[in-house]
């Protein structure tokens, strides 16, 4: 019988509050306090099945904001959410042995993705005035580590580096 990656037993899932938060500030899950707006409730009551049963062309967009931001369209990457985008980035760069350095505290999602990979996670605690750890993180450096974990505005300090 198949069973998951060994990798993944080592992982505690990532747990959200179970109780109502509707007119609660949720910026925890970096959800809209506000709600939708009216103009984008109006616009999708005209959308039609085909509209919603295909992929977007997305390749205007990034163009766009490409020249907003003075980079090439190849330096951008549309994803659906910050967890797409770190799990991407993990595909990409993390394999098995690789050690990943994680200013702590951060976004859970660094940590499990890391440990998905069977990656060594070392966390490096802030500093006491919660200040970027920069000096802990060298001296973590090894000939292992392939990832710093870099969130600025910090998540969930807030701080700026």
């Amino acid at each position: 019988m198949r069973t998951a990656r060994r990798a993944l037993k080592k992982v505690e899932p990532y747990t959200v509050f179970n109780e109502s938060r509707r007119h609660k500030i949720r910026l925890d899950l970096n959800e809209n306090a506000w709600g939708c707006s009216a103009q984008v409730l109006e616009r999708l009551k005209n959308l039609s099945a085909e509209d919603v049963s295909l992929y977007p062309d997305c390749s205007g967009l990034v163009r766009k904001l490409a020249a907003f931001h003075g980079v090439s369209p190849d330096n951008l990457m549309l994803s659906n959410g910050a967890d797409d985008s770190i799990r991407c980035v993990f595909d990409c760069l993390v394999e098995e042995g690789d050690e990943l350095l994680i200013p702590v505290p951060n976004y859970g999602m660094f940590d499990i993705f890391g440990r998905i990979r069977n990656a060594g996670v070392v966390n490096v605690c802030y500093n006491d005035d919660f200040s970027f750890p920069t000096e802990r993180l060298l001296k973590q450096l090894s000939g292992r580590s392939k990832l710093i974990v870099i969130v600025n505005p910090a998540n969930p300090l807030a701080t700026v580096i």
